[in-house]
């Protein structure tokens, strides 16, 4: 899973930097370079809401087609250009695990899908973590992701709603405690 990598090369950072203003300043730029996936996740959500309401607004005669054009194009650049900064982020973190001597953690690839994939992977563990959600979550959308026939996305999201695999919370230490 990226989490682990993650922290993997989180600690090559920590144990090999000259200092800890290196350490800190690397892990600056790893956060950087990390938010750069949610965002390109974000910017595919607003890219889809926003083309559905221009076709909407097309076919209900309240824009003329240069208009909806225009704002296709628009939203179409703004994906674009942060893909290519994902795609850009990948590439330097991977420059990042050659300099620290530790396997590549992002896809060595510029294709398109493969790092548009992997952001939303990514997106998706961390959000899934950060909220103390099962692994099995993500290992299901990372399947999901990678899945080209239909019955066998189908077959995941059955799984998830029949509870085969978990969507409860973990239960958070303090919770423990207070019993």
């Amino acid at each position: 899973m990226f989490r682990d990598d993650f922290r993997g090369l989180l600690k090559a950072v920590a144990v090999a930097a000259a200092d800890t203003e290196e350490v800190e300043e690397t892990y600056e730029f790893l956060d950087e370079a990390l938010q750069r996936f949610p965002k390109y996740v974000e910017t595919v959500v607003s890219y889809v809401t926003k083309t559905d309401m221009a076709s909407a607004l097309l076919q209900s005669g309240r824009i003329d087609r240069e208009t909806y054009q225009y704002r296709i194009e628009s939203v179409d650049s703004l994906r674009r250009a942060v893909h290519d900064t994902a795609i850009s982020s990948c590439a330097q973190i991977n420059r990042l695990c050659d300099v620290y001597h530790i396997p590549h953690i992002c896809p060595d690839s510029k294709d398109r899908t493969i790092i548009g994939n992997f952001c939303a992977v990514v997106t998706n563990e961390l959000f899934l973590s950060g909220t103390h959600r099962v692994p099995e979550v993500s290992q299901a959308v990372t399947a999901s992701l990678k899945c080209t026939d239909k019955t066998a996305l189908d077959r995941v999201v059955e799984m998830l709603q029949n509870g085969d695999i978990g969507l409860q919370p973990k239960k958070r230490i303090s919770e423990e405690l207070l019993r």
